[in-house]
């Protein structure tokens, strides 16, 4: 078949008849050979400009191939070691009973699906997607050598949607080989565990840890808290049944400052055959000093609250909430105004509070709040706050006092906020942390930002409507960690006024890795005036307990540093930053490598799920003991047959040799008439 577009058809025609009419217009009547040199030149001309377009010719062959079989090993971390072993056993048994006559096209799976051969990394071996693999093997079902496929695995799947089986089912069967024990054995779980980030050493906090019992007959059962080593508390269980689970709160008061780890654990007085989800870490950084917070308003607003509920999920203060209207109260280490202050006698309190080299947090929503920006930036803030629009927010990656939380898509699904319409450019006091974002546009204009002078740090809000933000993300994700955290940081950075900034600072995704997964680190040095730059030297050193030092790789990125943590092994670690050319300037984390993940919590198989899956797709279940029922249930769907496959193949007419030794032909027998008729 060939393929030619018509308006290459119609092209070519024109230009080859327009050609040669100009050629032999004047001599076509005189003799039948001018004739058959103008069709000469005609059928020249149209191929060459039909080759212009590129056309191809399609030719179909019928071919004998091999039949295929395809095979997926589930590689997630529930069942690996055993997969693999049955997949060798089974690897064995089709070589014997089929030999060359068949083609195998091996794959792993886990959260994604790999070529046999390829390995799949450690922190996506945590879970299991049957919805891929369902939509991988329709696919390649496509293909006419396939025969049959087989998926080796114990139906754990705790990510992605339930397979669909209606529709059009594939002519190729699919079969399932159960491995593992589907039996539900005594199994006492740590399900959940819910506690602040960070919490002042002289305040008590509330620890929350689910449990579950899962075939566990009528006994006590022991919960502990443990800080380190030692034991905090303690409380005993008595499952109702066989199938109980329930809740308790711990009230611990930190014993030391920092970074301290601490772990809830289960125990019963009979051996389980999973004890990896007997556990739970957690890390909490206690400190040593507490804010008295004062949130002032002009008039009720639910930011108001917003901020209230995001300190308090966060970190435990002194907070205060009332209306400026009667005067501002003393003694807050940090003061927050909104709508406030809104008439010249506010403005003079407010002033009072910044002489004094108290931090503040203001939402710019009216002129007298931005002339007191305008005082702290000593540049005129011009905004008209007769005109509102609600803007989505852009993240801006070189802020330099801190590192943001959280991704460009996360912080566009808070949706809009409100602020007037203004289009103003901040001197180099005013660092921008978010952006305005325009029906999508990024714009430079400032949404909310920090200022730092002469030691005094504050913070300016352009409009209001966060609380917008907490309750979409709330909405969302049932939690709102991104806002609280958001909030927190700039409150703390506001706290740590007037001190001393670290000049170099790490920054950590989390403080519990999972056991091979690689986690993005990064790393900030700051100058003398608080801003950050990269023209010295970072190392970055892993040290594991026993005091033995790994050096990371690290790489630049704008005003920062970054580099991969991968340990090889269990237990806790020290990541550690430093100058090159001055050691004694560094930073030091903590962090904690476990094996506990979804896969090893749950090793009970789903046998029903395989079923499903085997039985949606024409194919049949099988025990992994039941290997040889699998060879022959394949022999039986003639696997072994070699099956005839019509072929395409498109070949463009430049790769036809034919037609360029037609061409050539061509304009040789229209020069030789030319020649004959005494033309050239």
């Amino acid at each position: 078949m060939i393929d030619i577009p018509w308006y290459a058809l119609i092209t070519a025609i024109i230009i080859a008849s327009g050609v040669s009419y100009l050629v032999y217009s004047k001599d076509f009547q005189k003799d039948k050979l001018w004739k058959i040199a103008s069709i000469l030149r005609f059928i020249g001309i149209f191929i060459l400009v039909l080759l212009f377009f590129a056309p191809t010719i399609t030719i179909k062959t019928n071919k004998v191939v091999k039949s295929k079989l395809l095979i997926y090993r589930d590689a997630s971390a529930s069942c690996d070691s055993v997969s693999l072993k049955i997949s060798e056993k089974l690897d064995s048994l089709l070589n014997l009973k089929f030999g060359n006559r068949i083609n195998v096209a091996a794959f792993n799976f886990a959260k994604e699906i790999v070529s046999k051969g390829n390995e799949i990394p450690n922190d996506m071996k945590q879970f299991t997607r049957f919805d891929q693999i369902i939509k991988h093997f329709k696919q390649q079902a496509k293909d006419e050598s396939v025969t049959a496929a087989l998926v080796i695995s114990d139906g754990i799947m705790n990510q992605g949607q339930m397979p669909n089986f209606s529709g059009v089912k594939s002519k190729v069967p699919l079969f399932t080989i159960a491995i593992g024990d589907s039996v539900q054995y005594l199994d006492l779980m740590v399900t959940g565990c819910l506690a602040n980030d960070q919490v002042f050493k002289e305040n008590t906090f509330v620890v929350e840890g689910s449990f579950e019992a899962k075939q566990f007959p009528v006994g006590n059962v022991e919960i502990q808290l443990k800080e380190g080593n030692r034991i905090v508390q303690s409380k005993n269980w008595v499952p109702n049944n066989l199938n109980d689970f329930t809740k308790f709160i711990f009230e611990v008061k930190p014993s030391k400052i920092g970074w301290v780890k601490y772990s809830v654990q289960i125990k019963g007085k009979i051996v389980e055959k999973n004890s990896v989800n007997n556990s739970r870490d957690f890390w909490v950084q206690v400190v040593d000093e507490k804010k008295k917070i004062h949130l002032v308003y002009g008039k009720p607003h639910p930011d108001i609250k917003s901020l209230k509920l995001a300190l308090e999920s966060k970190i435990q203060n002194d907070i205060s909430i009332y209306s400026g209207l009667n005067g501002l109260q003393s003694g807050a280490d940090i003061y927050v105004f909104h709508g406030f202050p809104s008439n010249k006698n506010e403005l003079n309190a407010v002033m009072n509070v910044v002489q004094k080299r108290v931090p503040i947090w203001v939402f710019v929503d009216n002129p007298v709040s931005a002339s007191l920006l305008s005082e702290q930036l000593n540049q005129n803030i011009g905004a008209n706050f007769n005109q509102w629009q609600e803007v989505a927010t852009h993240v801006n990656e070189n802020y330099g006092p801190f590192l943001l939380e959280g991704t460009e898509s996360q912080w566009k699904s808070l949706g809009a906020v409100n602020t007037p319409l203004t289009r103003i450019a901040l001197n180099g006091d005013f660092q921008t942390q978010l952006f305005q974002k325009w029906n999508g546009i990024q714009t430079n204009y400032p949404l909310f930002g920090s200022c730092e002078k002469e030691g005094l740090r504050s913070l300016w809000f352009f409009g209001n409507g966060i609380w917008k933000w907490r309750m979409n993300e709330g909405r969302i994700n049932n939690e709102s960690k991104l806002f609280d955290e958001w909030v927190s940081k700039n409150v703390l950075w506001l706290g740590a006024s007037g001190k001393k900034q670290k000049e170099i600072q790490i920054s950590l995704p989390n403080r519990t890795f999972l056991l091979g997964s690689e986690q993005n680190i990064t790393v900030s040095h700051f100058d003398q005036t608080g801003l950050p730059q990269n023209k010295d030297e970072i190392e970055v050193y892993l040290i594991d307990s026993t005091g033995i030092k790994i050096q990371l790789p690290i790489s630049k990125n704008l005003n920062k540093y970054r580099c991969i943590v991968n340990p090889k092994s269990v237990g806790n670690y020290r990541i550690r930053a430093s100058l090159k050319a001055n050691p004694a300037i560094y930073d030091e984390q903590i962090i904690s490598i476990s094996h506990s993940g979804l896969e090893q919590n749950n090793t009970t198989s789903n046998f029903d799920l395989l079923r499903q899956i085997s039985h949606g797709n024409g194919g049949s279940f099988y025990m992994e003991n039941n290997l040889n029922e699998i060879i022959i249930a394949l022999s039986n769907n003639l696997i072994a047959t070699e099956r005839i496959v019509e072929q395409e193949t498109s070949l463009s007419f430049i790769q036809i040799s034919g037609v360029m030794l037609l061409l050539v032909f061509i304009f040789a027998g229209e020069w030789f008439l030319r020649k004959w008729l005494g033309k050239i």
